[in-house]
């Protein structure tokens, strides 16, 4: 759970997934893992989640 960077929104991670062009966004819930969204990471960020 704490391989990736904090994220950009509060309580969340980011973790880039390679070789792919993914990046995941998830939230840590106890001994669980939510994940929030998968992006391709030549789409622009939204500025809302």
């Amino acid at each position: 759970p704490a391989m990736g960077r904090p994220g950009r929104v509060p309580g969340t991670r980011e973790l880039v997934v390679q070789p792919y062009p993914f990046l995941l966004q998830y939230r840590v819930q106890g001994d669980e893992i939510k994940i929030l969204r998968v992006f391709h990471t030549r789409q622009r960020f939204p500025s809302q989640l």
